[in-house]
This record gives C-alpha cells, sequence and structure tokens, in this order.
C-alpha cells in the first residue's frame, strides 16, 4: 500500500488536498489499521503545487518513520507530479528541482534505500479537479460494499461532466420518487388518457355507421 498524504497547497490553482490525501494526524491510524489487515505499507505519495515541495518531502519523512516504527519496509516515496511544461507556466521545471532536491538531500539522505519516483505525465496540464466534490468535513458511518450514499440536490452536472478518467466508471443514473407522489401521478395520467379514450370511442361508433 502507497500511503497518500495531504499537503497544505492552498497557493495552488486546484488545491487537490482538499480532495485527496490523508493529514500526518491520520496516517498513524491508517497505517496501524494496514498492519491489521496484513497490507505491506510501502511508502508514501504527495502531489503538491511547487513552492511547498520542501515541505511535502519533510512531511514524507515523519510518515516513513512512523511506518518504519510499526514494522514496515518502506522504501517508495511518490513525490507527484504537477510539473511545469510551457514557456508559459510561471514556475520552470528548473525552479521546482531546486525546491526538491535540497529537501531530499535533508529528509532522505541515503538514497540507495528509498525508490524516488515522479508523475511527469502530467507535465503538460492538470487532469484531476479538485473543485469537483461534493462537501467537506462530512463524516461518513462505516460502510460496506454495495451502500448506497444519498446526496440531495447537486444539480445537472454532478452527473453531465463526470468521466472515466483514473479508472472510475460513470455513475448509472436512479430515479426515485415517494410511494404518494408516485400515486399523484398515476391519477393525472388517468384523468389525462380518460377523454382521449372516449374520443376514440366516439370515432369508432361514427366509423361503424359510415360503414
Amino acid at each position: 500500500m502507497v500511503l497518500r498524504i495531504a499537503v497544505n497547497d492552498f497557493t495552488s490553482l486546484l488545491p487537490l488536498s482538499e480532495k485527496f490525501g490523508a493529514s500526518l494526524s491520520e496516517c498513524r491510524q491508517l497505517m496501524e489499521y494496514a498492519k491489521t489487515l496484513d497490507l505491506d505499507t510501502i511508502g508514501v505519495s504527495g502531489c503538491t503545487d511547487p513552492k511547498i515541495y520542501a515541505q511535502a518531502i519533510a512531511d514524507a519523512r515523519v510518515v516513513f518513520d512512523i511506518g518504519i516504527h510499526l514494522g514496515f519496509q518502506m522504501y517508495l516515496l511518490d513525490i507527484g507530479g504537477g510539473f511545469p511544461g510551457t514557456a508559459e507556466d510561471k514556475v520552470t521545471f528548473e525552479e521546482v528541482a531546486a525546491e526538491i532536491n535540497p529537501a531530499l538531500d535533508i529528509y532522505f539522505p541515503d538514497k540507495t534505500e528509498v525508490q524516488i519516483i515522479a508523475e511527469p505525465g502530467r507535465i503538460w496540464g492538470p487532469t484531476c479537479d479538485a473543485r469537483d466534490h461534493i462537501s467537506d468535513a462530512w463524516m461518513l458511518p462505516e460502510l460496506e460494499i454495495g451502500d448506497w450514499l444519498l446526496f440531495k440536490n447537486n444539480g445537472a452536472y454532478t452527473s453531465s461532466i463526470s468521466t472515466t478518467f483514473n479508472g472510475f466508471h460513470a455513475a448509472p443514473t436512479h430515479y426515485a420518487i415517494s410511494e404518494e407522489a408516485w400515486e399523484t401521478l398515476q391519477n393525472i395520467k388517468k384523468e389525462i388518457q380518460s377523454p382521449v379514450e372516449e374520443q376514440d370511442d366516439v370515432d369508432t361508433q361514427h366509423l361503424v355507421i359510415r360503414q
């Protein structure tokens, strides 16, 4: 298991930590729980604004130490993506590297024991949108596979702009209505259909007479 940490990336155009990642206070609890499930935690992942890469790497060191203390073999550090790739970007790749390299020297000096990877596939533009979240700071009950979550009045855009990015399938649409409202609609339907049926009977009688 690779644990993604949340960082303070409020200066980012799209602050991904609003949607992804565990805080430092949550990391120990998650790894302790992973231990009970026999999940092997091997490293840390983070994706941040270039200006705060150093702090993110320092936070990753804290999580590494927690994992080692719990008995995990921590050997993977994923520093994420978000790297600039065009001349129009406000920050250059060299400036990002100037943030990352000194921090790695300080917090992960023995690089032979840690595999450090990045995600350069996102150099040419953002591929996640942290703004498409439903609500902040909701504590959900413990869920089981197959449980339903109902969010009222989310509007049309929740389904019309959904994508299959990151391996997620578009959610199916299910229409729900109260029993009382359903009965009301059925009564209205009957009232609308009745005059039409009567008119059909009249037309049929005229046809019979003409014959």
